[in-house]
């Protein structure tokens, strides 16, 4: 039977003098023993609140081995996990809050003021602080968890039970409480670790936030693997590289904007990056220019399409990187894909269609929304509202999302086909494409810049675009940026641009 939480167990079993955690930022270093002794103590901690299967506990924390150890603790006894995104604005966690209804909510210090404006936190039976001065009425997570003991705790859930609700980034919309269970998390592992090289003794890097899928699944990773989880609070391009060196990475996850940062930051005679195999990225395709930057320092890049519906989605190995750039690869081991029409029927190849995904990765639901959930699947598979095209030899590329589709003079035109064309312009750092109100086409491309070069002009894009993409597709109009709005994960929250640029009239 499945449990998520007894991984540490077995694994301090097994491994108990292994280097499992460290924090550069505290200096704090967990064998696999110490971790799954905290996981039992915070585990024990919960129960003594009252924690049942079934209940909700939410995490607002920046990356840390408290959340780790919370999060497996949770797991363990049967309770439902609430990563919450630290970055969103207090009506956005009032929503959050008010929505999965937690019996707990455990924080960080830095958060202390903002929690206790939240109107929502009345509902709340027990609040947690971890470190700083604890307000009175409220429990020291440090101080709860030395009151109780380091004893295992009785399992509380096992298999199609639930283990988290995540949030959607909620990049066209209100966020959805994703629902995943001990199962479909355990295949998601599986999928990942059967097609990317994750080794045991690996030395993960964890920069991106741990409320997101993107890094919480790596982070379970490294313990399915026997891995050591360095833990960063938040990512810093300019400590990234010296870290990899200091603690012998072998590997991390960043984002194409990320990427574009630490190229800045990159020195080959201070950083010694002979250890670090590979870098693996998504959010968005990254240009060949690129590439060729990262594999001439000898670095593999990994890039990969997944959801936090289906955490097992594409990867591209860096071996077909520079061939096949823009592509985000092929279907992950254990997962089924497709690429439906409009019309119901499966789409020749290089057509564009609506990716689907079926397998047992695949989340269980919506939280609270019944028609959603249902909205999104069809005879099992899960209908993602991403379009794609597969070309001949099995590669698959993202051409955007079905709600982000442009439709000029009747004709679709899907912005990442546009992206990719526009990122191949020297002076180009970041591009969006969005769809402007047109008196003549209905719609036209209007692309969104940010410049590595000031002297990039609107005539040079809008004359490039046109030699190299069909008329209807061609950008009529260019507005320059000084960085374009991302969510957590480092997608460009193009909802934001539309709004921005509401007023833009077109001919």
């Amino acid at each position: 039977m499945i449990n998520l939480g007894k991984l540490v167990t077995e694994q301090s079993e097994r491994s108990p003098w292994r280097e499992a955690l460290v924090e550069p930022g505290t200096g704090r270093r967990w064998t696999y023993s110490e971790y799954n002794a905290g996981i039992n103590k915070a585990a024990n901690m919960f129960l003594d609140l009252g924690v049942t299967p079934g209940d909700r506990v939410a995490i607002l924390m920046q990356n840390s081995i408290e959340f780790m150890q919370s999060f497996f603790a949770l797991a363990k006894i049967g309770a439902i996990v609430v990563p919450l995104n630290w970055r969103l604005q207090e009506k956005e966690l009032e929503f959050l809050i008010g929505d999965a209804k937690p019996k707990v909510l455990v924080y960080h210090d830095v958060y202390s003021e903002r929690v206790q404006g939240l109107d929502s936190v009345q509902s709340i039976q027990h609040l947690v602080q971890v470190n700083g001065t604890v307000p009175d009425g409220l429990l020291a997570f440090l101080d709860a968890i030395e009151a109780v003991s380091d004893s295992e705790p009785e399992i509380g859930a096992f298999d199609d039970d639930d283990l988290f609700i995540m949030y959607s980034s909620g990049t066209t919309g209100r966020p959805k409480g994703v629902v995943h269970t001990h199962r479909s998390i355990l295949w998601s592992l599986l999928s990942n670790i059967m097609t990317v090289d994750y080794r045991v003794s690996d030395r993960y890097l964890l920069t991106m936030p741990m409320f997101h899928i993107g890094a919480l699944l790596p982070a379970v990773i490294t313990v399915y693997r026997s891995m050591t989880l360095v833990i960063e609070r938040e990512f810093n391009p300019s400590s990234f590289w010296s870290l990899i060196a200091a603690e012998r990475v072998t590997n991390s996850m960043v984002v194409p904007a990320m990427l574009l940062m630490l190229r800045k930051n990159y020195d080959p005679l201070k950083n010694d990056l002979s250890t670090l195999r590979w870098l693996l990225t998504s959010a968005a395709p990254i240009s060949s220019e690129l590439i060729h930057h990262y594999l001439d320092q000898g670095i593999g890049l990994i890039q990969g399409y997944g959801m936090t519906e289906v955490p097992a989605g594409f990867m591209l190995d860096p071996e077909d990187a520079v061939d096949q750039a823009g592509s985000c690869g092929k279907s992950m081991v254990h997962i089924d894909m497709k690429i439906m029409s409009e019309d119901g029927s499966e789409c020749d190849v290089e057509q564009p269609g609506e990716i689907w995904l079926r397998g047992p990765q695949v989340m269980k639901e919506y939280w609270g929304m019944p028609e959603a959930t249902e909205e999104s699947a069809e005879d099992g598979w899960f209908k993602t509202g991403d379009v794609a095209t597969v070309n001949e030899e099995g590669f698959v590329s993202i051409v955007g999302r079905i709600k982000d589709m442009i439709i000029s003079g009747g004709e679709n035109v899907y912005p990442a086909e546009l992206e990719k064309v526009l990122a191949g312009i020297a002076g180009v750092a970041e591009v969006a494409v969005i769809g402007a109100t047109s008196s003549r086409w209905g719609e036209s491309p209007v692309a969104v810049v940010v410049r590595e070069d000031e002297r990039l002009s609107e005539e040079e894009i809008v004359r490039y675009a046109g030699q190299q993409l069909a008329g209807y597709k061609k950008i009529v109009a260019v507005r320059f940026v000084d960085e374009l709005p991302r969510n957590a994960t480092g997608k460009i929250l193009k909802r934001l641009l539309r709004e921005q640029f509401s007023d833009l009239r077109l001919p």
